[in-house]
């Protein structure tokens, strides 16, 4: 019976690549999802310890970072589902094109002959 071979872990000392940090893009909409999503699960505990009366200024900035998350979900929603469809759209305009590219070139070129040289 064979014996199953340990998987080797790599040693960040042979790898430079391990090494290095990582670039990170801040401002992205993953990020800003996050960041809002905290502040929103933060006025969401800070309401449950102490209820928030809706003349208070806090109210209107828990008010504004909901709508800001709201905002990033909904932008991250769209895009998941519209790309797909916009890929797909534009791969047949660009067949669509092709075709009409090659149908041109040989309608200009179809049963004819070679062209005709002038006399000199």
């Amino acid at each position: 019976m064979p014996r199953k071979r340990r998987a080797r872990r790599l040693d960040p000392r042979l790898n430079p690549a391990l090494l290095q940090k990582p670039e990170w893009r801040w401002r992205t909409l993953p990020v800003w999802v996050a960041l809002t999503g905290g502040f929103v699960l933060g006025w969401y505990v800070a309401a449950i310890a102490s209820p928030i009366q809706p003349e208070q200024w806090s109210y209107l900035i828990s008010l504004a970072v909901l709508a800001g998350f709201w905002f990033g979900v909904s932008r991250m929603l769209v895009r998941r589902f519209i790309d797909p469809i916009i890929a797909r759209r534009r791969a047949k305009a660009a067949a669509e094109q092709a075709r009409a590219a090659r149908a041109a070139g040989r309608g200009s070129q179809a049963g004819r002959g070679p062209t005709p040289q002038p006399p000199p």
